[in-house]
């Protein structure tokens, strides 16, 4: 199970992610579907380790996601970002 509890983004003054609550168990899929600016790629980039939370925290299977055990997690990252500007999203 991926698990976000409170996790936060800021960039200077501007809020790029407010504290988000998130439970993705196992085999699911979810979407993210949002208005322009309102968090998804920060969202992915936090949990894919390329960015760290101001606040909160990310765990995976219940081991907290850090910058040295992400790769290590799975094997694979969760998400990755394309230089199309698009992210391709799998699950291990």
């Amino acid at each position: 199970m991926l698990v976000l509890s409170q996790v936060s983004k800021r960039y200077g003054d501007t809020v790029a992610l407010a504290p988000t609550d998130l439970q993705v168990p196992a085999g699911e899929t979810v979407v993210l579907i949002g208005s322009s600016g309102c968090g998804k790629s920060t969202l992915l980039r936090l949990i894919d380790g390329l960015i760290q939370p101001d606040s909160g925290a990310i765990t995976f299977e219940g081991t907290a996601l850090t910058p040295a055990n992400i790769l290590q997690l799975d094997g694979s990252p969760i998400s990755r970002p394309l230089a199309s500007g698009r992210t391709l999203l799998w699950h291990p």
